[in-house]
């Protein structure tokens, strides 16, 4: 399967069209493809059951120019491996219940935060001026979610780029009140 990264900001304090230039022109830079105002209903329903507050906010979808979000995940994979080779030294399989336990170093988080999935996710996350949030990164549907602070989602989501985009756990990030 494939990669896909969608979501939903909460109502803007900002004018929304300003939020949309923001948007384009991030992704241009970084040569990923965004997709603004649409979502699959199903998909749409389920982001809203997690964080309700993101009602009439802004739909995104991302994915690379060549389509779908893998190729995205799989730099920053390969980066977040090469950033966290001591610390998973002794890892033979790599799995999500074991990557939380670690300690990553703050390097780890910068390197990881420095490849494009990392500064799309922090731009979303951290940059935009909204009341909070809800991003899902799936392979398949969302089986679940995590609720934090924005620096916390951030890291959260970094984190997880040691594994394959098929062994992530398939949340969706909610962030906010």
């Amino acid at each position: 399967m494939s990669l896909y990264i969608y979501g939903i900001l909460a109502p803007p304090m900002r004018r929304t069209e300003e939020q949309r230039a923001e948007f384009v022109e991030l992704a241009r830079r970084l040569h990923i493809v965004i997709s603004l105002d649409s979502l699959d209903e199903e998909d749409e329903e389920c982001l809203l059951a997690i964080a309700p507050e993101a009602k009439g906010g802004l739909k995104f979808a991302l994915c690379n120019e060549g389509g779908g979000a893998t190729a995205i995940w799989i730099e920053a994979m390969l980066s977040a491996r090469e950033a966290a080779r001591e610390a998973l030294r002794d890892a033979t399989v790599l799995r999500f219940e074991d990557i939380r336990a670690k300690p990553f170093s703050e390097q780890y988080f910068e390197i990881v935060g420095g490849t494009r999935l990392g500064q799309i996710v922090r731009n979303i996350v951290e940059g935009v001026n909204t009341s909070g949030g809800v991003m899902a990164l799936v392979d398949g549907g969302i089986e679940g979610a995590y609720y934090g602070q924005r620096h916390d989602v951030v890291r959260e989501i970094l984190k997880t780029c040691v594994l394959s985009w098929d062994c992530i756990p398939n949340w969706a990030y909610r962030w906010g009140p």
